[in-house]
């Protein structure tokens, strides 16, 4: 065996072990799978996530934090609801819209600071559409990345669409009416989180709801127990039981609870087509992945658009 043939090998075994490393503490890719985050992330986008910018882990914990995160990043993390280890869990990619310590509302499937961004044209929506001179057809959809819903009757359509989709479709075609499919303010879904009867919540309009932080005392009492419960049990654990209006935990009478680590509240750019925080509740801190960086290509319908792009 010759020096030159053990020094490729070594060189070689270094290479793959920095590969190795710079995939588990910096970058990781993943492929989305579903229209969630349309039109963000397509189906089939192969993207980066950046693991560093949250701060390594290590047995479980974060060596530190690079970077703190804002309002309107997009996550990569391990969903919280399904059993096991955490690093065994599925990975979701949604956008961050409440970090630790804040109030979540949303109106007409806004939130505040959206209702207040007049130019937001990247949220998708179901619209009714009524075409009474019947130009639209599943071609010219294709053509403008619109592949969610379909024809009805009396002449309307039912479609997944952006800010962007309608006002290319009203540059293109003439006589085309637009009807956002939200949920009436006073309708009350017993799907979205945390399946209170006594909430008049749904996907469109709901809380508001504060999201933990680590250190934050909250009073705590049959009222607001569902909202917390989980988090308490689940991520934090501990025993709770609720006796007629008292609450114990660990078998102690309380009244007030401290949240051992933060939270976030995340929802999908396509928020008619999307499980999120609404319906499963918070983002515990140790599910945290990082923050999506980069798409490298599509798999599934290969254009130059997505090559390279950074996630916004």
């Amino acid at each position: 065996m010759t020096k030159a043939f053990v020094k490729n090998t070594v060189t070689i075994a270094l290479a793959i072990a920095f590969a190795l490393g710079v995939k588990s503490l910096v970058l990781q890719p993943f492929m989305i799978p579903s229209s969630s985050m349309e039109p963000t992330l397509h189906i089939g986008d192969y993207l980066l996530v950046n693991k560093w910018s949250l701060g390594p882990l290590f047995k479980g914990e974060r060596l530190w934090d690079c970077n703190e995160l804002k309002n309107g990043d997009v996550l990569a993390f391990h969903y919280p609801l399904q059993d096991g280890d955490i690093n065994d869990k599925s990975v979701y990619i949604k956008r961050c819209l409440a970090l630790p310590g804040e109030t979540i509302t949303i109106n007409s499937g806004f939130t505040i600071s959206e209702l207040l961004d007049a130019e937001n044209t990247v949220l998708q929506f179901d619209y009714w559409i009524k075409d009474s001179l019947e130009l639209l057809n599943w071609d010219l959809l294709s053509e403008l990345n619109i592949h969610e819903g379909g024809k009805t009757i009396h002449q309307k359509w039912l479609l997944s669409l952006s800010g962007n989709h309608i006002n290319e479709l009203n540059n293109k075609l003439q006589g085309l009416n637009f009807t956002r499919a939200i949920q009436e303010p006073s309708f009350s879904d017993f799907s979205v989180f945390p399946s209170d009867s006594n909430l008049i919540w749904n996907r469109d309009f709901y809380g508001p709801l504060y999201v933990p932080k680590k250190g934050d005392q909250i009073l705590l009492n049959s009222e607001n127990l569902k909202r917390y419960q989980k988090i308490i049990n689940q991520y934090e654990g501990h025993q709770i039981r609720l006796e007629g209006r008292l609450v114990f935990i660990d078998d102690t009478e309380t009244t007030e609870y401290t949240f051992q680590q933060d939270y976030y509240f995340v929802m999908g750019d396509n928020r008619h087509h999307s499980m999120d925080s609404r319906y499963w509740g918070f983002v515990p801190k140790d599910h945290l992945i990082g923050k999506a960086f980069m798409v490298l290509f599509n798999v599934e319908h290969f254009s130059t658009d997505r090559l390279f792009k950074i996630v916004e």
